[in-house]
């Protein structure tokens, strides 16, 4: 008698997300002028890949903090520092984010450094993001 093992997880086959953030303030754009706002701040996520031939997945995934969030955070400090000194070209902050307000991190360092200063509305966008690649939809990827 043959004894067979049916396997009750239903995502053993599913490929498990390493999500990427892409933590930036965005160029505010008026005619020629451009500036950044140092108090708006927007975090996006990306499908991480590895290898050769494998390049990131950009998703529809973003939240854009509010600017009690991004302070608790201690990003707006950041882009206040870099706007009063101009120095801090090559800088960077915990050594993911660079003077152009503009960084990656791995949701994982992202949570041991910042998650208990994180709001619940930041929290949630966090974990609510799909774990398995086979459960994001299409229409969120680009």
């Amino acid at each position: 008698m043959v004894n067979l093992m049916i396997s009750r997880n239903k995502n053993k086959h599913k490929t498990v997300i390493d999500w990427d953030l892409n933590v930036y303030c965005p160029e505010q754009w008026y005619g020629e002028e451009s500036y950044w706002d140092g108090d708006l701040w927007k975090i996006n996520a990306r499908i991480y890949k590895e290898g050769p031939g494998q390049a990131p997945v950009d998703t529809d995934y973003t939240i854009t903090l509010l600017e009690k969030e991004a302070r608790a955070i201690g990003l707006v400090d950041w882009a206040k520092k870099v706007e009063s000194d101009r120095d801090t070209v090559g800088d960077s902050w915990n050594d993911w984010l660079d003077a152009g307000l503009d960084g990656f991190i791995d949701l994982y360092h992202f949570n041991e450094l910042y998650r208990d200063r994180c709001s619940n509305r930041v929290l949630e966008f966090l974990d609510t993001l799909p774990r398995y690649l086979e459960d994001v939809p299409s229409r969120m990827m680009y």
